[in-house]
């Protein structure tokens, strides 16, 4: 199983280039949270979305 780190100080763009059809790991250090995905064109836009608003929190 491929996995990769997805942290805050990465951009939008940077992490749309490393999300492929993989599980991914998004590790949210503030808040203690890692949020496992297996990404597709759906779920990658819904959880870009999620983590914009949520850094605004």
């Amino acid at each position: 199983m491929k996995m990769i780190e997805v942290t805050m100080g990465m951009t939008m763009i940077e992490m749309m280039k490393k999300i492929r059809e993989m599980r991914v790991v998004f590790s949210r250090t503030d808040h203690e949270m890692k949020i496992i995905i297996i990404t597709n064109s759906m779920t990658q836009l819904k959880m870009m979305t999620w983590m914009t608003i949520d850094m605004f929190d």
